[in-house]
């Protein structure tokens, strides 16, 4: 665990869900990009819950695979970044752009 605490760069893949568990309470304070490719029936709340309170540096986020449907309601989370890339549109738009408040590059 001590090597996400240097970590700038992650990237995840999870093609099926079964057997397999994100890390759900690491700290990464120097993340600044994450790459996510989800299954649409991965559990990553935890996940999400230890990089939004854990990863303050976190500006640039690539979803590859099917949308969080909870990222939307992730003000904090969302406020940080500056550069997003969706493969999947989220189902509630108007939440997730509501919150991208420093946004500049989004694709």
């Amino acid at each position: 665990m001590r090597l996400f605490s240097r970590c700038h760069k992650l990237s995840i893949g999870v093609e099926t869900p079964v057997g397999f568990t994100l890390p759900s309470s690491i700290t990464m304070p120097h993340l600044e990009y994450l790459l996510l490719h989800i299954h649409k029936h991965a559990h990553i709340e935890p996940f999400l819950d230890s990089i939004e309170s854990g990863s303050p540096l976190l500006s640039s986020l690539f979803i590859s695979g099917i949308f969080p449907a909870s990222l939307a309601q992730r003000e904090r989370l969302l406020s940080q970044l500056v550069q997003l890339e969706l493969h999947s549109p989220p189902d509630d738009n108007i939440s997730l752009f509501r919150g991208l408040q420093n946004l500049e590059d989004l694709r």
